[in-house]
């Protein structure tokens, strides 16, 4: 398929990579806040394992292209966005644009973490002969190759066939293993990711708080997770420091899923 991405974050670098490599045709338009000369030399990108090397290789083999403007792009199938959520008035510039506006049968997939029922305010702004589906962003910072190519679940919102038609061929390299998408309505979806974030976010709090009352107490945090682990079948990963679920997913955080004032970190994955 022929695919235009846009955005630079993590999950559009990943997406970039990942489709390119299952031989999508992938025209990626980086943000003007974030160009790819730019990119392509930050730590976050190129500490990420597998990532660089397989945008490298699509690059080399001709399936991925990265271009600077919109003009430089081919009438595409399929519209990617990963965008931050303040590039809201980005996303809205592109889909308004006439190269786009005048085609017929796009399929827009959000995969931007934006306000709920953003996904169809952008499908309206393109026109309603296009589709769009909510793919909300659960890439995994720091093993974002495998979680976007090995994942557990995808959330994919479309209230219709073709939408989730496309965005399943699109990623039917992905799914092979067994089924991994978790189908609602697209303002089901984005309120899903606003619950994970708010359920992430509730996490780290709690922690926190926990860890000011220990060093209150003089108590060591790792003795009361264990007792704490043992006694309610939990599991250390709920209190272990580690990078875990939040990563680009909960923006305003670190790799380690901290905040600028956090105690503590986020539990881990296990």
């Amino acid at each position: 398929m022929r695919v235009l991405l846009y955005g630079s974050e993590l999950s559009a670098a990943t997406a970039a990579a990942a489709l390119a490599w299952v031989g999508h045709q992938v025209q990626w338009l980086p943000h003007a806040d974030a160009p790819w000369s730019a990119l392509s030399r930050v730590d976050w990108l190129r500490s990420e394992p597998q990532l660089m090397a397989h945008l490298e290789q699509g690059l080399a083999d001709g399936t991925l292209q990265v271009i600077e403007q919109l003009k430089e792009a081919r009438t595409p199938e399929v519209i990617w966005l990963a965008l931050s959520p303040a590039q809201r008035s980005s996303a809205s510039a592109l889909v308004e644009d006439p190269l786009l506006v005048d085609q017929q049968g796009i399929v827009l997939i959000n995969n931007s973490t934006f306000p709920v029922g953003e996904t169809e305010r952008l499908h309206a702004l393109m026109g309603m002969q296009h589709t769009s589906v909510a793919l909300p962003d659960t890439l995994e910072e720091g093993r974002a190759w495998e979680s976007f190519t090995r994942p557990t679940r995808r959330l994919l919102g479309c209230d219709d066939a073709t939408g989730e038609q496309v965005t399943r061929e699109l990623l039917r390299a992905f799914n092979r293993r067994s089924e991994v998408f978790q189908c609602m309505p697209r303002r089901a979806a984005e309120l899903t990711k606003l619950a994970i974030n708010g359920m992430l976010a509730t996490r780290i709090s709690y922690m926190n708080e926990i860890a000011g009352l220990a060093d209150t107490l003089g108590w060591m945090l790792n003795m009361s997770a264990r007792e704490w682990a043992l006694t309610h079948g939990s599991g250390l990963s709920i209190s272990t420091p580690d990078v875990g679920l939040a990563g680009r997913i909960l923006p305003g955080f670190d790799a380690l899923g901290r905040c600028a004032t956090a105690k503590w970190s986020l539990f881990s994955t296990a």
